[in-house]
């Protein structure tokens, strides 16, 4: 029991506290915008010097990182510790440097084994929609104190 908002924000503290391990993502320059039970949101300002391709755009692999690392964090919301077995990417348009995108990730289906999760990469600068992903992610272990539901 106890207030459901304050168990969010615990809920959301915890995961945070968890990713501000990942050195890739801080590498990256990605940051989390939001979460929920099953859902997150991260995003990156693409930077002209890190993550441009030769067409001036955010690089492929930047747009199908922010997708991968807003799996992994949708795992955490629900307690679980995932590693990505396949994520397939759609990519439908560039997104200009200077630009911030943001990956906002949804479960579809989660059990004891595997996690699957829908992704968007958006371009919030222009509104348009970036690529469509999406991702099965492998358990691997489980968070202790991170409820499935919440």
């Amino acid at each position: 029991g106890g207030n459901p908002v304050i168990e969010a924000e615990k809920i959301k503290a915890m995961v945070s506290e968890i990713y501000s391990y990942n050195n890739f993502m801080q590498e990256c320059g990605i940051y989390i915008v939001d979460m929920s039970c099953g859902s997150a949101t991260v995003a990156v300002k693409v930077d002209p010097v890190k993550h441009a391709n030769l067409n001036g755009n955010a690089h492929g692999g930047l747009v199908a990182t922010l997708a991968d690392n807003a799996t992994g964090i949708a795992g955490a919301t629900i307690g679980k510790r995932v590693v990505t077995s396949t994520l397939a990417t759609d990519f439908i348009k560039g997104a200009p440097v200077g630009t911030t995108i943001s990956a906002t990730s949804h479960i579809t289906h989660a059990d004891d084994k595997l996690v699957t999760i829908n992704i968007e990469v958006r371009d919030l600068d222009n509104d348009t929609l970036v690529a469509k992903a999406t991702a099965a992610m492998i358990v691997i272990d489980t968070f202790p104190g991170i409820p499935e539901k919440w």
